[in-house]
């Protein structure tokens, strides 16, 4: 049976992600390609619900539950960036995040909504707490201890070094994704999206 992978993600304005590749770049840089793999900059988003390998039919059903948030549109989400952090912590560092504070709860509103419509129609989802954040690089497999010293002495420099006014960002949709994992990392092709109101 053919499957695709998918997820609902909240994409990102261009220029939110041009600020969060200039950050990306400096942590590559500055802790070097043999410790991190990059996200590509076009893949930086917000997930929402990630679902996995679905059959064809489970993918229309996805897409229903985004024409119920197009019947009933939830407010449309603002975020600020925040600091930067580290799944599952900064001393055991295997992803790279930016915060992206959801100031008005709206990510969480819409993240409940089509988790809500999702389990109506059987989707198994993820046992975790939403956690509004944007990967920004993985650190690779097989590092060692010391190469893992630098992530976390590197998050601790990093936490607190943006200057400037803090910017908010409004994101009016969310969208289903397809992803495909090739040698150059993960291609993603949207299927369908539902508009929020702005």
């Amino acid at each position: 049976m053919e499957t695709q992978r998918i997820f609902f993600a909240l994409p990102l304005p261009p220029e939110l992600r041009e600020q969060l590749a200039s950050l990306r770049d400096r942590a590559v840089a500055e802790l070097g390609s043999r410790i991190l793999r990059p996200i590509k900059t076009e893949n930086f988003h917000i997930t929402l619900h990630f679902l996995g390998e679905q059959p064809r039919s489970a993918i229309e059903s996805a897409r229903e539950t985004l024409r119920e948030i197009s019947e009933n549109p939830l407010p449309a989400p603002r975020i600020e960036l925040g600091d930067l952090g580290a799944f599952p912590k900064a001393s055991a560092a295997r992803v790279l995040w930016a915060d992206a504070r959801d100031v008005d709860d709206a990510a969480g509103r819409v993240y409940t909504a089509l988790g809500a419509a999702l389990g109506e129609r059987s989707f198994p989802l993820e046992d975790r707490p939403f956690r509004c954040h944007i990967t920004l690089c993985y650190v690779r497999k097989g590092v060692g201890r010391p190469a893992l010293k630098r992530v976390q002495q590197w998050l601790e420099r990093a936490k607190g070094s943006e200057s400037g006014e803090r910017m908010l960002w409004t994101i009016p949709t969310v969208v289903l994704y397809r992803s495909v994992t090739g040698p150059g990392g993960s291609e993603y092709t949207e299927l369908d999206h539902a508009d929020l109101a702005e």
